[in-house]
């Protein structure tokens, strides 16, 4: 039996790359920021986001394949959604070690995005959104 889309995000990123776009938001400096695409009553909009490393100190080291993989994390990412009963949690936490990944939001509509950035680096956050 042939198996379904589960969610507007399994539908929109499954195969059709070409529905998705990167709108820059700005850039984060170290430590935690708390991030919003606030349009009308939606605190988030995006379907996920995108990270560039702008700077990255030559001390934390990396390997060179595909792509540059620094040994430690350059930044952290976690969704905040709040219940209907007021109560807030976070989604799967995810550490970035490499750029240009796209962080997919697992349910629609966080609250927040809470992101930590490592000491000494600086990076641009990108919205992933639909045309």
């Amino acid at each position: 039996m042939p198996q379904l889309p589960s969610g507007v995000i399994s539908a929109v990123e499954h195969p059709p790359y070409g529905v998705l776009t990167r709108e820059f938001a700005f850039n984060l400096t170290p430590g935690v920021t708390q991030v919003q695409r606030i349009r009308g009553p939606v605190n988030v909009d995006a379907f996920g986001l995108s990270f560039s490393f702008i700077t990255v100190p030559a001390a934390f080291g990396y390997t060179q394949a595909i792509h540059k993989d620094y040994e430690v994390p350059i930044v952290q990412v976690a969704p905040v959604y709040t219940l209907f009963d007021g109560h807030s949690l976070y989604g799967p936490v995810q550490e970035l070690t490499h750029e240009g990944d796209i962080i997919y939001l697992d349910q629609l509509f966080p609250t927040r995005v809470d992101v930590w950035v490592q000491i000494g680096c600086l990076v641009a956050q990108f919205w992933i959104v639909a045309l």
